[in-house]
């Protein structure tokens, strides 16, 4: 079951160490695509999706 608390947590998480790629890839000159986030599912703020993305 999908927990809203679950989600939101996670998906603030999410947004934190999205902006803290953003943050190393500005300060390195590294080309950094960032998509949003459309995984659907309980979400702690690690989902397979973003995963993906630091590789």
């Amino acid at each position: 079951m999908i927990n809203d608390n679950t989600m939101t947590h996670g998906k603030n998480i999410c947004n934190q160490l999205k902006e803290v790629r953003k943050c190393i890839a500005e300060e390195n000159d590294i080309p950094l695509e960032i998509e949003e986030c459309s995984y659907k599912g309980e979400c702690r703020g690690t989902c397979p999706r973003c995963l993906k993305s630091e590789k």
